[in-house]
């Protein structure tokens, strides 16, 4: 050719294609060659989702029946349904029980996955915040800075509720409460007694 006749360099396509990265499917909204903050995110809920029994995440997740909407099996789907993943935040199941779907997720901070946290499977009480003391039981909880000790009560339940209260109070939406209706009722602004469970006004906290 006449460039090749005068000696001029010419950039050679066919190379440049091939160190180009690639962008496979539901992978085009990779960063600088890398998977975006938004994949790399559904890849690891897909991962929680599909383990086999052997897995030390199986009883977290699929052993407990926790599973991925239909919608979510596509990345593209999960992208719009969610948006862009916020600088320092991670999905999070609202209800902790729930399946990872659009109305069960958002991005939020570690501070605030961890205050949605169920109860350790540690915990002897069967209520989340909620220790044994002898024939009693004490609730606690950390509003963000030091163990708060709420009270010690002589049913298990009350101090349940007692923590449920204090949660509500510190920790607002992210709230995990041992007894969900809770929440509803705070947001209405009407704390009235559960049924059969005796009342802890949120003043008293």
């Amino acid at each position: 050719s006449e460039a090749l006749r005068k000696g001029t360099p010419r950039k050679c396509v066919c190379l440049k294609k091939k160190t180009e990265p690639s962008r496979r499917h539901g992978d085009s909204h990779s960063r600088d060659g890398k998977h975006s903050p938004e994949y790399g995110s559904w890849l690891a809920m897909r991962a929680r989702c599909n383990d086999n029994e052997e897995s030390p995440n199986y009883p977290n997740y699929t052993g407990r029946g926790i599973t991925i909407c239909e919608r979510w099996n596509s990345f593209p789907n999960f992208l719009a349904d969610m948006g862009k993943r916020p600088k320092d935040k991670t999905i999070d199941r609202i209800d902790t029980n729930g399946n990872y779907e659009k109305s069960n997720c958002r991005w939020v901070n570690k501070q605030n996955q961890n205050r949605n946290r169920r109860k350790s499977s540690l915990n002897k009480s069967g209520y989340k915040g909620v220790s044994i003391s002898g024939d009693r039981f004490t609730a606690r909880i950390n509003p963000g800075y030091a163990d708060l000790q709420l009270g010690t009560f002589p049913t298990a339940i009350l101090a349940a509720q007692a923590y449920d209260t204090a949660a509500i109070k510190y920790h607002g939406e992210f709230a995990c409460l041992n007894f969900p209706v809770l929440k509803a009722v705070a947001a209405s602004r009407v704390m009235k007694p559960l049924i059969g469970v005796p009342f802890i006004s949120m003043e008293t906290i």
